[in-house]
């Protein structure tokens, strides 16, 4: 078994056993770029008025925007990745065959954001989500070739994680999400994410698998049926009457707040230690990187990963059991699924953000540990190559 998954800043390349892992190039680059800058401006980073100013914390804050946000197999030993890092998003090859200079810009962007890749190898067409707006996102294709760009999707939707068809390349499998506006154009929310699918000869988008009480994301094409992860579509409420009995506090928790908020803002010390100074605590916040995002559903990690730890299986991950990979039948095949793919084998492989697994006939066998996985891709090709670069 042959396969490229993500780990961190980390882009891990398993062959039969073996594993090989590199970083990111964009993010050693980036990470050097604001090491340099804050040593030339180390000066005003230092000292209590940087602290009181929270100087001292901006350049930790915009390292922790780093992000692969996508990863796919582009042939032999070569992959594509699509990262976010700071104000820059795009996507690059590296090839694990070379040791040096191995990397080739593809794509980058301060207005766009890129993600969810997919590589027909073959042909050499990449298949990515092309963030232009606060809301919404594209499908687009870009020819490796000449790294032409174009966008197939439009509309007020958020379209993500292309899958071209291995049986024609013209039609292209997606999720997409509706945005819910208000009558002044205001966007409210995103409908349930559901499986379309595009057929690029007709210029048609039909849908595949849709439920307004569920939703369906990462698509793949296999043997005639599409698969897809089912994830509820809304999280559970409190009781109603509790959280009425509640407001007061509430109010007045809102208010003790900001007054603690506003002491600290204008003295740099909190009421909470006494008013004896120390580090400003609403400086210090950061945004929380224990939080995530898999097509719009937020996943506390501390929180599920401590909630599945009293469940019986050992190898246990952080994304919620309620997440399930089924296939064209709705069979669930795996629980606690945050990314997998199928290889040409008929292997179904699948990681819980923890681990990574092999399916295959009924059977699971854990293949490796990891510390934080949420993308994992086989090789794919495609009988021919889509004609959309000759217009």
């Amino acid at each position: 078994m042959k396969f490229v998954y993500t780990d961190g800043e980390d882009i891990c390349l398993y062959d039969d056993g073996k594993i090989t892992k590199q970083e990111g190039g964009f993010f050693r680059s980036y990470r050097s770029n604001l090491e340099s800058i804050r040593r030339s401006k180390e000066w005003k980073q230092s000292g209590d008025g940087a602290k009181f100013r929270g100087d001292d914390e901006r350049f930790e804050d915009e390292e922790a925007q780093g992000v692969l946000s996508g990863v796919c197999m582009a042939g032999g030993e070569k992959v594509a990745y699509s990262f976010t890092a700071g104000d820059t998003s795009g996507v690059y090859t590296k090839d694990f065959s070379v040791k040096k200079d191995n990397e080739a810009h593809v794509v980058n962007s301060a207005e766009s954001v890129f993600s969810g890749i997919f590589c027909d190898s073959k042909n050499g067409v990449l298949a990515c989500s092309v963030q232009n707006g606060s809301h919404n996102a594209d499908i687009a294709l870009i020819n490796l070739d000449g790294y032409d760009y174009k966008s197939v999707t439009c509309g007020d939707t958020m379209d993500e994680y292309p899958f071209i068809s291995p049986d024609d390349c013209n039609k292209i499998y997606f999720s997409s999400r509706g945005v819910a506006r208000s009558g002044d154009g205001e966007f409210c929310g995103y409908s349930p994410s559901y499986i379309c699918m595009l057929d690029l000869d007709k210029m048609e988008v039909t849908s595949v698998k849709e439920d307004k009480n569920f939703s369906y994301f990462r698509p793949v094409y296999y043997n005639g049926e599409v698969y897809s992860i089912k994830a509820p579509a809304k999280q559970k409420r409190g009781n109603p009457v509790i959280e009425i009995l509640l407001i007061p506090f509430r109010l007045l928790q809102a208010l003790v707040n900001f007054i603690h908020f506003f002491i600290i803002a204008f003295t740099g010390k909190s009421v909470v230690s006494g008013g004896t100074g120390g580090d400003n605590p609403a400086k210090k916040r950061k945004q929380d990187g224990r939080k995530i995002f898999i097509d719009g559903n937020l996943v506390n990690v501390d929180k599920e990963y401590k909630r599945n730890s009293r469940k019986k299986d050992k190898d246990f991950g952080f994304i919620p059991l309620s997440w399930k990979l089924i296939n064209g039948a709705d069979e669930v095949l795996f629980s606690g699924a945050a990314d997998y793919d199928i290889d040409g084998g008929g292997n179904i492989i699948v990681t819980n953000g923890k681990h990574i697994f092999a399916l295959n006939g009924g059977k699971k066998q854990k293949l490796c540990d990891c510390g934080y996985c949420v993308n994992v891709a086989c090789l794919h090709t495609s009988d021919t190559k889509t004609a959309v670069f000759d217009f």
